[in-house]
Formats: C-alpha cells, sequence, structure tokens
C-alpha cells in the first residue's frame, strides 16, 4: 500500500531564506496511507495552468470618445422651424434641423450685391483698358479701376466663402444667382454616420449664431471610463486587454492618466471597444476585468476549496509523486468556484491539488507541530 507524507511548509511564504526553508523541511509532516486518504475524504483536481489572469471586475460606464463627437450648432441666429430626428441613428447627410433665418436672407443678398458690383467693376475695366490703349486715359485713373475690380472680387469670394460655411450648397447658390429669389431657410444635415444625442432645442424656439443644438457621435468604437485606485492603476500598461463581465467582447487600453485624482486618490482608465454591433450603449454602466498575461510566471486555475490560510498566508496541498506538500500561493483573481493562483517552485510532475479535504489536513499539520514543538 502506498505511503503518503504530507510535507510541512517546504515552500511556505513567498522570498524565505534558506535558513527558513530548511527549518520547514525538517517540519515534521503526517504519514497517510492510500486507505487514510480514503477515510478523511480527499479530493483531488487538476492543477490546470492558464496563460491569461482575469483581474477583479471594476466598475465602469460607456461613453463616446471625443475624437469621434461632433457638436450640431447653427451656423446662423434664427428660429427652429422643424425637427426631423430627435434621436438615434443618423447617416451622413440625413436632414435634421430645419431653420429659418434672417440672417442667411441678409448673407445671400450681401453675396447677389457683391456679384453686382463685381460686375460693374469689370465693365469699367474692361473700358478703362480700351481708353488707355487709346492714350485717353492716364495710369492713375487706370490703376484705379484695376484695383476696385480686385477689391470687388475679393468681396464676392468672402461673401461666397460666407455661404459656403453656412452650409449652401454650390447647386443651391446657382439657383439664387440664376434666380434672384433668397432661400429663408436652412436644412442642418448629419455630417456622419452616427448617433443623435443630447439634443437641446424645440420647434419654434430661438437661437443665436453658433448656439449648440445638439450632438452627433461615432459609435463603430466605444471607450470603457473606468477609475482605478493607485495600486490596480499601476498594474496597468498601454494595449493591455480588457474583457467586459459576462459578455464575449474584449478591447485595449488606450489612455492611463498622469496623474491621480486628488480627491478620490483614483486613476482615470480608458479601454477602447470595437463597437460595430452596437453591443456597448453609450452612458451603460459595465464591469471590466484587466487581463494580466502569464510571461515568466506560473498561473494555475484551483477550486476555491483547495485554498487554505497557514499563518496568515493562502497556500494549497500539492499530490506529488511521493508526498502532499504544502506549497504558499498569490491568489490573483478568485470566485465563489475556482482561483487564479501563482505557484513558484512547482515541479513539473505536481498535476493535482486537494481540492476536498484540505481543511483536514491543515489541522493534522498544526497538530503534527503541536506534538514536535515540545509544547
Amino acid at each position: 500500500m502506498r505511503r503518503w507524507i504530507l510535507m510541512g511548509a517546504l515552500a511556505l511564504g513567498a522570498g524565505v531564506s534558506a535558513e527558513e526553508a530548511d527549518e520547514a523541511s525538517h517540519y515534521r509532516g503526517v504519514t497517510l496511507n492510500d486507505d487514510q486518504i480514503e477515510a478523511l475524504g480527499l479530493r483531488f483536481a487538476p492543477l490546470e495552468p492558464v496563460t491569461e489572469v482575469k483581474g477583479y471586475a471594476w466598475p465602469a460606464m460607456v461613453d463616446i470618445p471625443l475624437a469621434h463627437r461632433d457638436l450640431l450648432a447653427a451656423p446662423v441666429g434664427g428660429k427652429i422651424r422643424a425637427i426631423h430626428v430627435v434621436h438615434g441613428e443618423v447617416r451622413a447627410g440625413q436632414p435634421v434641423i430645419e431653420l429659418e433665418s434672417a440672417e442667411l436672407v441678409r448673407l445671400q443678398q450681401g453675396w447677389l450685391n457683391a456679384l453686382a458690383q463685381l460686375d460693374q467693376a469689370e465693365r469699367r475695366f474692361r473700358r478703362a483698358q480700351r481708353l488707355r490703349k487709346a492714350g485717353s486715359l492716364s495710369e492713375k485713373q487706370f490703376l484705379a479701376e484695376q484695383t476696385a475690380l480686385k477689391e470687388a472680387q475679393t468681396a464676392v469670394k468672402t461673401a461666397r466663402s460666407t455661404l459656403d460655411m453656412v452650409g449652401l450648397t454650390d447647386t443651391q447658390l446657382e439657383q439664387i444667382r440664376q434666380s434672384g429669389q433668397l432661400q429663408r431657410t436652412l436644412t442642418l444635415t448629419a455630417p456622419k454616420d452616427g448617433l443623435l444625442f443630447d439634443l437641446q432645442v424645440e420647434r419654434n424656439q430661438r437661437v443665436e449664431a453658433n448656439a449648440p443644438l445638439g450632438r452627433i457621435g461615432e459609435v463603430g468604437e466605444v471607450i470603457v471610463d473606468v477609475d482605478l485606485p493607485l495600486a490596480a492603476a499601476r498594474r496597468v500598461r498601454l494595449g493591455q486587454k480588457v474583457v467586459i463581465a459576462h459578455q464575449p467582447l474584449s478591447g485595449r487600453v488606450a489612455y492611463v492618466a498622469h496623474r491621480a485624482d486628488p480627491v478620490t486618490q483614483r486613476v482615470k482608465v480608458h479601454v477602447l471597444f470595437d463597437n460595430t454591433q452596437r453591443a456597448l450603449l453609450p452612458g451603460a454602466f459595465v464591469r471590466v476585468h484587466f487581463i494580466e498575461q502569464a510571461r515568466g510566471v506560473r498561473y494555475y486555475r484551483v477550486p476555491v476549496s483547495s485554498i487554505v490560510s497557514l499563518d496568515g498566508t493562502p497556500a494549497v496541498f500539492l499530490k506529488e509523486p511521493a508526498h502532499l506538500e504544502v506549497q504558499a500561493v498569490e491568489i490573483r483573481y478568485r470566485d465563489n468556484q475556482w482561483a487564479i493562483v501563482q505557484l513558484r517552485g512547482v515541479e513539473e510532475d505536481a498535476q493535482e491539488v486537494v481540492s476536498h479535504g484540505a481543511i483536514f489536513l491543515k489541522g493534522m499539520m498544526e497538530a503534527a507541530e503541536t506534538d514536535t514543538g515540545g509544547g
């Protein structure tokens, strides 16, 4: 019948000295055979290596990145005549708000006046060219007409640029030029595909030029805004993988603040997520896990029931070929069923941990320590 030696604290505690390790190796264990193990009801679970460690869930809020937001503003003062979209998805070029504006009328009239003055300046300049050629016009008079033409051209360009910025198209301007009929209303359209939100006006409301009317945000990508305690923020790095709790969504850390909030002592972290499937709704609260890659460190998944506390240190019992050995662990994550732990000095042939009955083994070790300690 196989005999098992319960070794006491051979590797208990990270960073123990050589003298402490030697003393622990002489810490007499308890001899068990297969029948005793069965009688104790010991059960074993695989020591499962993992390459990623899912950290604790942190509360966060979904938002639209500032670089993906557009302000919908009134280019001229006027009265809101119609609202075509109140909220939700919009397409680039889709009508959103119709604005009736006396200022728009004045700008068009100013442009038409500038065109008329340009026409007169061009005719006077052509006449000046003929007179100069015939020797009937002085150089000074010719230069005056030339200057007047350039000023008229500049005035037209300025008036046209203003109407372009207001939002009138080339087709609309050509119709106004040919017909002379001024446009009283201006249709404000969505500048991009996105989500219309934060509408701030109502029908028949009067607004000033540049007044904010609403916002449009691209939701193909969203950020998740997390405020982390200082200790947790120190472990975060740019590009680190992050997952949404209970959802098959993963993103990457895009920003870590360089200073902590002086009141809360927390650090702001932004995580960028692809949202082409519209799985994340801006303004919603979620919980996120920061994922750590196991680089040069061994992480294992074990049942929570396998972890005991020895002198305040979390530990597990490893099933070695010839003995059961207690091993200190660093818990990186745990829930109600499983824990991810970091183990140091684990032999390759250690395949299992005690998943049921670890508390009995702890009691036997403590009893053995009392018997051999001369107390």
